[in-house]
């Protein structure tokens, strides 16, 4: 048997990605109500996903911890943005 064959099967990020973007998104932009924003925190989120997979690469549990950095950033921007401050 050949050694690959008996590697267990990690996600990628890509496939993380496609599996979870548009929800990510839409969390984001129900919550900030700016598509820009909500574009950053996608981005930070699947950011923030790559370094999970670096430290755990069998990407246990990704959604709830996908779930969990998109509220907390768009709760952040929010937050930022009622401040007057913006992020830079």
């Amino acid at each position: 048997m050949n050694r690959t064959q008996n590697e267990p099967r990690y996600p990628t990020l890509a496939s993380i990605y496609r599996q979870h973007n548009d929800l990510v998104y839409s969390i984001a932009l129900c919550a900030v109500q700016n598509a820009r924003d909500a574009e950053d925190i996608t981005l930070h989120t699947f950011r923030e996903a790559q370094n999970i997979l670096a430290a755990e690469p069998s990407g246990q549990h990704i959604a709830s911890r996908l779930l969990e950095i998109v509220t907390t950033e768009s709760l952040r921007t929010v937050s930022n943005r009622d401040n007057g401050d913006r992020k830079s």
